[in-house]
């Protein structure tokens, strides 16, 4: 008598539990992969700020110490009128925008941030809808208080306010974006506590464009209308900002100190100014 050979299949319980098992062992993995992303987004994104650190360093020596000017992400000419810009980083970096693939100025983690979605705009350091654009989108901004020579007013206009001009300037005299910055680096003080570059939506970082304390939707500026994103890096749903990585004066590169985003006591400026212009 030949046995028919029964092969058993799963039921319908061991299915599930099988299934339940993977969605707990994929519920519990992808937090962990997300964080192992971030940090290695991160990782690039301070080599991108070495990168650019360098660069302006390089510069400065070319350029009898000064610190690099607000124009510093703009080709040469930074016009069509073919106007010079003494600034731009290009030759520096060799890492024109239009080179796809091959930026420095953007930071890998800014699209998960929701950066290049938030508005529209074909200014310089704006975010864009547009894929083939945002890729060539820089999302480092420098720090305008150092690079401004010409803050606000005319050239030669000294304006008293720290806030509103280049505070490591030591007055009278401002030039253009494309000459240089405000100061001469050997003139600045603490240079391993005060920020050249970080991560930010525009390609300067001032009063206008920039304050941790008010969600970032509520800084906004004729160039940014939606508001201007910062400190991305590890961003939960619901929070304001994540954290910032910086390149400091001194060359060092580093996430934002812990009291960057610390709201003042009574009667002191924020805690954010001290890392700007506030020494």
């Amino acid at each position: 008598m030949k046995l028919k050979n029964k092969t058993r299949g799963f039921t319908l319980i061991e299915l599930l539990v099988v299934i339940s098992i993977i969605a707990l062992l994929m519920a519990i993995m992808l937090p962990a992969l997300s964080r192992v992303r971030e940090a290695a987004k991160s990782v690039v994104c301070k080599s991108n700020l070495r990168s650019i650190n360098m660069a302006a360093a390089l510069w400065s020596v070319d350029n009898n110490g000064w610190a690099l000017g607000m124009s510093w992400s703009w080709p040469d000419p930074a016009w069509e009128d073919g106007r010079a810009n003494n600034t731009s980083l290009h030759k520096y970096t060799n890492s024109l925008r239009n080179q796809r693939n091959n930026n420095v100025y953007a930071c890998p983690s800014a699209k998960s941030a929701g950066f290049f979605g938030v508005q529209s705009g074909d200014d310089i350091g704006m975010g864009t809808l547009d894929p083939d654009v945002a890729e060539k989108t820089i999302t480092y901004g420098i720090n305008s208080w150092i690079a401004s020579a010409q803050p606000q007013g005319s050239p030669g206009t000294f304006i008293s306010d720290p806030a509103d001009r280049g505070a490591f300037g030591e007055g009278p005299g401002y030039v253009y974006w494309y000459d240089h910055g405000s100061t001469k680096i050997d003139k600045i003080r603490q240079p391993d506590q005060t920020v050249y570059f970080m991560d930010h939506e525009f390609y300067a970082v001032s009063k206008e464009t920039f304050n941790p304390l008010i969600p970032p939707s509520s800084v906004k500026t004729a160039y940014a209308p939606n508001g201007v994103m910062t400190r991305w890096h590890s961003k939960k749903p619901g929070e304001n900002y994540g954290y910032a990585n910086i390149a400091w004066v001194d060359g060092h590169v580093s996430e934002e100190p812990d009291d960057l985003g610390e709201k003042p006591k009574l009667f002191q400026n924020p805690r954010w100014t001290y890392y700007f212009y506030d020494h």
